[in-house]
């Protein structure tokens, strides 16, 4: 069993009646799931993850008056109250992370920097998509009120507006350009730079998973669990992973760099088929500045997405 598989018979099994014995008032009016940040609350944890913060747990979300009134008081009690074992599994052991308790608005503050997801070009331009997919992930198990699940759906259906949403890929495709076409194929591979070459490879690769999410319309997330999840979408991946295998399995610098202009050319005809642009063709900087200047249409979006380029100009 994975921890999302754990969490809601945890709540059911000892969560809840230990609200219903010690906090009765608020039991019509709370809110569990298992919701936050880490490999379990997207489903990837495996025996890998178990080495820290691993296990049976949850969070509760109280209203605000609640909170302010025992909020504090009802996480000591359920952690006081926590069992030592879990279906065979020893919380010790796993060093398993105590129960939170929050309220829906500090939650999503925490975690996304706002309580609703973003709303105008600024918020969108400068998210954190890493904590834009957490927010849409993991399970809501509990919810009288419905107030959490609500939340959560706003986060769930929430994504880029269409100018943003070239904006990056437009940068990404600049980080293929800069890590790939121009200085791995045209200078580090000729060179024979090999330390150079793992480093530029690993933002080569990064950005076209990245890409790949994009053009599914989905939020991705950190470099841990990114490959992992590129696996799972629908489009792309199962034409874009050989390749990046080849990438990774090769030690001949030359055979690499065919295989990062065959990435590159790739993202050339998903760009046709978008309608993005017309053609295929090889375009420098693989089209990034005529997408920002071309495509986008909101000149608030097109200043902020400049933004993203300044590092490298």
């Amino acid at each position: 069993m994975n921890a999302l598989d754990l969490a809601e018979p945890f709540f059911n099994e000892f969560g809840l009646p230990a609200l219903k014995e010690h906090f009765p008032e608020i039991v019509d009016r709370v809110a569990a799931g298992l919701l936050g940040r880490g490999s379990e609350v997207l489903g990837a944890d495996d025996d890998f993850s178990r080495d820290h913060g691993w296990g049976p747990k949850f969070r509760l979300f109280l209203e605000e008056q609640d909170h302010q009134r025992i909020g504090e008081a009802v996480e000591t009690k359920l952690n006081e109250l926590r069992p030592t074992e879990f279906h065979g599994i020893n919380l010790a052991r796993h060093r398993t992370h105590p129960i939170f308790v929050s309220t829906i608005d500090h939650f999503f503050r925490h975690l996304t920097g706002s309580p609703l997801p973003p709303h105008n070009a600024h918020e969108w331009v400068s998210a954190d998509e890493n904590a834009l997919r957490f927010a849409q992930a993991g399970k809501v198990f509990y919810d009288p009120l419905g107030q959490l699940t609500e939340r959560r759906n706003a986060f769930a259906d929430a994504y880029y507006p269409d100018d943003v949403w070239l904006g990056r890929i437009a940068f990404k495709l600049f980080l293929l350009w800069h890590y790939g076409d121009y200085n791995f194929c045209g200078r580090i591979a000729r060179r024979g730079d090999g330390i150079a070459a793992v480093i530029a490879q690993g933002y080569f690769v990064e950005a076209a998973i990245q890409l790949a999410f994009l053009f599914n319309r989905r939020f991705a997330p950190y470099w841990k669990l990114l490959h992992w999840a590129f696996l799972l979408l629908p489009d792309l991946a199962p034409d874009l992973e050989p390749m990046l295998q080849d990438l990774a399995s090769s030690s001949d610098l030359a055979a690499s760099a065919r295989v990062v202009r065959d990435i590159c050319q790739f993202y050339r005809g998903i760009l046709c088929d978008h309608g993005i642009f017309p053609d295929a063709k090889w375009r420098n900087f693989m089209g990034a500045f005529e997408i920002v200047e071309q495509k986008i249409r909101d000149p608030e979006v097109k200043l902020l997405v400049n933004d993203y380029f300044a590092p490298f100009l």
